[in-house]
C-alpha cells in the first residue's frame, strides 16, 4: 500500500532536517514552512523583506546570491536598519513644525535641528548635522528633499510606529529590516514570507539565472540610491547600518528540498525580468506575482499531504452581472481548496500516529498514563527527516490520560494552531494578489482584479497568443479554470456546473476585459488575441 512516506514532496528523502529546538508544537512548520503567514497588506511587506534579504546577501558575497537553502543549513543575513535614514523621513516631526514658520535661513536650519534632536532615536552616536547644510545649502532644499522621500512611502497614512515604516526600494538603502522600540531586529510585520520566498527561489533549478537578474536589479538601483545618499554622512555610506543580531527565537525553516512550485515561481520571476521593465513597473507586478505562488505553493503542498498529486482546480469567475453555473463553480472550488488544509493536518497526523514507535508503546504491558508520558518524551524531540513533528509542554501541561486522548488534544491543538498560523495564507494572500474576492457575493471565490489579469498576461504571454491557448496554459500550468474547454477537462468540476454556453459568456468577458485594457484584440475573422503590451515594446 502507498503511504505519505512515498509521496514525491512529503516523503522522507525530500525532506530537511530542522536545525531548531522549537517550543509548543510544530506541526505547521513541518508542513509549509517557518514562519509563513498572512496578515493585512502583507503583499508589499513580504516584498520588502525579500529585497532586504537579497541586498544583504549581494553586500556580502554577489556571486552567492540564491545559493542558500538547498543544504538545509539556516538562512543568516544582516539586513540594514537605516536608523539615520528612517529618523530623517519618518521621524521628523520637527520638518513639518517649520513649514508655517518665515524665519532667516540660518534660523530655520537652527531651529530644525533642535526640534529634531528632541525626537531623534539612535542605538549609536549622534552625528555631526552640520555636513546636511553643506550638501542642501539653503534649508527648503533639504526640506523639499525630504517631502520627495516620504512621498515615496508605502502606506504614507498608516498610523504605525516610525521603526516599522517604509519607502518604495528605489534603492540599497531603503531595503531595510523592520526595527522593534528597541531598534532591533523584529519579526512582527515581516513574519519571514520573505525570507521563505528567498529560499523557495534559491531552491528551484534555475537559480544562478535569477542571480544575474537581481545582481542586475541591484546595479541599477545605484543611480537612484543617491537620493538617499545625499542623506547620509560620508561615513555611513561607507559602512551602512545593519542590523547584527538575528530577529525571534528561530529562523526561517522551508521543510522540502524540491518542490514543483520553486521552479513555476522562479520562471514567473525570470520571464518578468528578462522584461527588463524600469525597477518601479517590474515590483508592481512581482509583489501580487509573490503572494499568488505563495497560493500556489500552500495549496500544492496540502494536496500533497492527502495524498494527491498537483494543484486542485482554481475556478476563475471573471465577474458576471448574475449569479451562473460559472460562479457556483467558483464558490465551490474555493471551498474545496480552502478546506486542503484541515484535511492535510488530520491525514499526516493520523498516519504519523501509526508510526512503529508509538505503536510499540502502544502495545507495551503499562498503564495508560505511563504510556502517554513516553509517547510525550518521543514528542519532545528535534524535528528531523525521520520524526517531523514535536510538542514540547512543560511537565504541568495535561496530555490526556491515554494514547487515544493524546492523540486527540495533539490533532486539536495543532488544527489550532494551523487556523491561527498558515490557515490564512489561501484566503488573505488570495486576496492580496487579486485572485479572491467577495465582489457581487457574500462569500469568498476567485473572482480575479484587473491588476492580477494585468499580472498573468505579462508574466505569461510574449508572442501575441490565440486565447484559446492562452487559456490551455493558465490551466496547465496553475490550474487557473475560465473557459468551457478546461473545465470540460476538469475532474473537480461537478457534471452540473459544467454547461458549455456559461463558460464561453466566461471566457468572453475576460476578452472584453484584456481589451479594454490593451492586452487583447479582436481579429476580423472572429479570433481573439492576447498581447503583452511590454514585450511588443521590446521587438
Amino acid at each position: 500500500m502507498k503511504t505519505l512516506e512515498d509521496h514525491p514532496i512529503i516523503g522522507s528523502s525530500n525532506l530537511l532536517d530542522s536545525t531548531q529546538s522549537p517550543r509548543g508544537m510544530w506541526v505547521d512548520e513541518a508542513m509549509w514552512g517557518h514562519r509563513i503567514r498572512s496578515t493585512s497588506s502583507i503583499g508589499n511587506f513580504q516584498f520588502l523583506e525579500f529585497l532586504s534579504v537579497v541586498e544583504s546577501l549581494f553586500r556580502e558575497a554577489p556571486t552567492l546570491l540564491f545559493s542558500h537553502g538547498d543544504d538545509g543549513k539556516t538562512l543568516s543575513y544582516e539586513p540594514r536598519r537605516s536608523i539615520l535614514l528612517r529618523n530623517l523621513i519618518f521621524n521628523n516631526a520637527a520638518l513639518n513644525r517649520m513649514e508655517s514658520r518665515t524665519l532667516p535661513d540660518e534660523e530655520k536650519w537652527t531651529e530644525w535641528l533642535k526640534g529634531f534632536l528632541d525626537s531623534f532615536q539612535s542605538a549609536d552616536k549622534i552625528p555631526d548635522f552640520a555636513y546636511l547644510r553643506q550638501r542642501f545649502g539653503r534649508f527648503d532644499n533639504f526640506k523639499e528633499h525630504v517631502r520627495l522621500l516620504q512621498r515615496l512611502s508605502l502606506d504614507p497614512n498608516a498610523s504605525i510606529r516610525w521603526t516599522s515604516r517604509f519607502i518604495f526600494p528605489i534603492g540599497m538603502d531603503a531595503m531595510f529590516t523592520d526595527l522593534g522600540k528597541d531598534l532591533t531586529r523584529e519579526a512582527v510585520n515581516f513574519m519571514r514570507n520573505g525570507e521563505i520566498i528567498y529560499l523557495m527561489l534559491s531552491r528551484s533549478s534555475v537559480s544562478s539565472k535569477l542571480r544575474t537578474g537581481f545582481t542586475e536589479l541591484l546595479e541599477v538601483s545605484k543611480e537612484k540610491n543617491k537620493l538617499l545618499e545625499r542623506l547620509l554622512p560620508d561615513e555611513a555610506r561607507k559602512n551602512p547600518d545593519i542590523a547584527k543580531t538575528g530577529a525571534g527565537n528561530l529562523p526561517a525553516f522551508l521543510p522540502y528540498l524540491t518542490h514543483p512550485a520553486y521552479d513555476r515561481f522562479a520562471e514567473d520571476v525570470l520571464a518578468l525580468l528578462a522584461l527588463e521593465l524600469p525597477d518601479q513597473d517590474c515590483f508592481e507586478f512581482l509583489i501580487p506575482l509573490f503572494s499568488f505562488h505563495l497560493v500556489l505553493y500552500y495549496l500544492e503542498t496540502a494536496r500533497a499531504c492527502t495524498g494527491k498529486e498537483g494543484l486542485g482546480a482554481i475556478v476563475c469567475e471573471i465577474v458576471a452581472p448574475r449569479s451562473d453555473q460559472v460562479r457556483q463553480a467558483s464558490l465551490v472550488s474555493f471551498a474545496d481548496n480552502d478546506s486542503e488544509g484541515v484535511i492535510a493536518i488530520e491525514t499526516v497526523l493520523t498516519e504519523f500516529f501509526e508510526r512503529e514507535e508509538i505503536i510499540q508503546i502502544r502495545d507495551t504491558a503499562i498503564s495508560p498514563i505511563d504510556k502517554v508520558r513516553e509517547i510525550v518524551q518521543l514528542f519532545n524531540r528535534v524535528p528531523s527527516r525521520s520524526w517531523r513533528f514535536c510538542w514540547n509542554l512543560d511537565e504541568h501541561s495535561t496530555h490526556g490520560n491515554s494514547p487515544e486522548e493524546f492523540f486527540r488534544e495533539f490533532l486539536n491543538d495543532a488544527k489550532l494552531e494551523y487556523k491561527n498560523k498558515s490557515g490564512e495564507i489561501h484566503r488573505g494572500l488570495g486576496k492580496e494578489c487579486g485572485l479572491v474576492s467577495r465582489r457581487g457575493t457574500r462569500n469568498l471565490r476567485y473572482a480575479p482584479t484587473d491588476d492580477f489579469l494585468w499580472m498573468l498576461v505579462v508574466t505569461r504571454v510574449r508572442v501575441r497568443v490565440e486565447l484559446n491557448e492562452f487559456l490551455s496554459e493558465l490551466f496547465a500550468r496553475y490550474r487557473l479554470v475560465i473557459g468551457h474547454k478546461e473545465a470540460l477537462r476538469c475532474s473537480e468540476i461537478q457534471d452540473s456546473h459544467k454547461s458549455e454556453n456559461p463558460f464561453r459568456k466566461n471566457a468572453d468577458r475576460l476578452i472584453r476585459r484584456l481589451e479594454s485594457m490593451g492586452l487583447a484584440r479582436r481579429m476580423s475573422d472572429g479570433c481573439a488575441y492576447v498581447e503583452n503590451p511590454f514585450y511588443e515594446l521590446e521587438r
